[in-house]
């Protein structure tokens, strides 16, 4: 029996965001879902969950960023391996900004640790845990916390196409 798979679409996601990053606006990500998936196995991937994860990474990436900075002000954010911060940026979207679907914390936190793993090591690991676990307990003790953060100034994703900033709301 065929299922959808999550977690398969978060690696999908986190590797599409790194290869935007690396190819800024020559990334096709139609060509890439096609060499990423034999024939047959894109079924496993949730596609509307993938695109509004992806676009809306990419919308609100300056935020995504500050928040970041925010929960980890003794770290040189700018200085990290991307492939640290990629799941931070996937989960804290789900966590904050994801409207079409509810997700538990503990499941998208999981399953950013689970990413760290497969792709990091441990102290990357460490690091999102740590990064996603503060994120809960503020927005516990202040609802209001992402209000009162400003944009960042920083970007990982350059040269977006024109169609991100057109799509509705998510």
């Amino acid at each position: 029996m065929a299922f959808i798979s999550r977690r398969r679409t978060r690696e999908f996601l986190l590797q599409s965001l790194y290869g935007r990053i690396f190819l800024g606006s020559t990334f096709r990500r139609d060509i890439f879902l096609s060499e990423y998936f034999q024939a047959g196995d894109i079924w496993i991937i949730d596609i509307p969950f993938a695109d509004a994860v992806e676009y809306g990474i990419l919308e609100k990436q300056a935020i995504i960023w500050a928040i970041i900075e925010q929960l980890a002000p003794k770290f040189q954010i700018e200085t990290m391996a991307i492939i640290n911060l990629l799941p931070l940026y996937i989960s804290l979207y789900e966590l904050l900004f994801l409207t079409f679907d509810s997700i538990p914390a503990w499941v998208s936190i999981n399953e950013a640790i689970e990413l760290t793993k497969k792709f990091s090591d441990d102290s990357g690991r460490l690091f999102v845990n740590w990064v996603l676990s503060s994120c809960v307990e503020k927005q516990k003790i202040n609802p209001k916390f992402l209000q009162e953060i400003e944009p960042s100034k920083f970007i990982l994703f350059h040269d977006i196409p024109a169609y991100v900033s057109n799509i509705p709301s998510l």
